[in-house]
């Protein structure tokens, strides 16, 4: 199945998403980071303190989506 494009691999130029993948992590690291919720909740209670935390991710709009899709779509595009 890999055969013929081992035999023929593309060319520099078409390999434009393998040499971004660095960009990529990054960019669903931030986005990941930028969803994240953090609630905390501090209780005292015969004398000791009680600390509890709950990591969530906050749900995307569709308008979101659309700003990202739009994000990533002008970063591969070549600049003239």
């Amino acid at each position: 199945m890999s055969a013929p494009v081992l035999a023929d691999p593309p060319a520099d130029d078409q390999m434009g998403l393998a040499e971004s993948a660095d960009h990529i992590v990054v960019i669903g690291a931030v986005i990941a980071w930028l969803r994240l919720k953090v609630d905390f909740r501090f209780h005292r209670k015969d004398g000791v303190n009680e600390v509890e935390f709950e990591l969530s991710q906050k749900p995307p709009t569709a308008g979101y989506l659309q700003e990202l899709a739009q994000i990533i779509k002008d970063f591969f595009q070549p600049q003239p």
